[in-house]
């Protein structure tokens, strides 16, 4: 009588329930659609600037293989609230670092300031590069907009991605590159 009222089929979907939340969400795929048919997770981090934390965030790849001009999604949870125009001028910031001239920036101001809505705690921005070179940007899982300019997309992307990322560090958790 014990065994029937442990392994109950209730007692057992009560323990699934139990194991299946104790999973990492971190893993779980972006509620976006994804153009590569085996997205798996590359690697993961968190920005921290100063003494607070900004967002999680998580690079998906075919198989969870990143590879530079394949379609991949980096996707970013916010742990704070984050206003559109600190977004944009942060992403204008590093893009300028990475070279964009002046008169660049200002179109590029332009169009990411055209796609970015203030982010709360618990919004996740996600990023999808496609095959073209272009991406598409949600903010949890609506369309914010699209970057048709494969320059400024992989521009974005290389804020985290690029060699020149003023974050190293997160750029090596997202690709899986760990110090030996």
């Amino acid at each position: 009588m014990y065994w029937n009222h442990v392994f109950s089929p209730r007692a057992l979907l009560v323990g699934l329930a139990l194991v299946l939340s104790s999973v990492p969400m971190a893993r779980a795929l972006p509620p976006v659609p994804l153009s590569f048919a085996h997205p798996e997770l590359v690697g993961e981090g968190r920005l921290q600037v100063l003494f607070w934390d900004v967002y999680d965030a998580r690079l998906y790849a075919e198989a969870g293989q990143y590879r530079m001009n394949q379609p991949f999604a980096l996707s970013m949870t916010y742990l704070r609230d984050v206003s559109a125009s600190r977004i944009v001028e942060s992403s204008l910031d590093a893009l300028r670092s990475q070279g964009a001239d002046e008169t660049t920036l200002t179109g590029w101001r332009e169009t990411l300031g055209s796609i970015f809505e203030d982010v709360s705690s618990g919004d996740t921005l996600t990023g999808v590069y496609q095959a073209d070179g272009t991406a598409v940007l949600y903010q949890n899982a609506r369309v914010l907009g699209r970057l048709s300019d494969a320059r400024l997309s992989r521009g974005f992307f290389d804020i985290w991605l690029g060699e020149e990322t003023p974050e190293p560090t997160l750029r090596r958790q997202l690709l899986g590159v760990y110090a030996q």
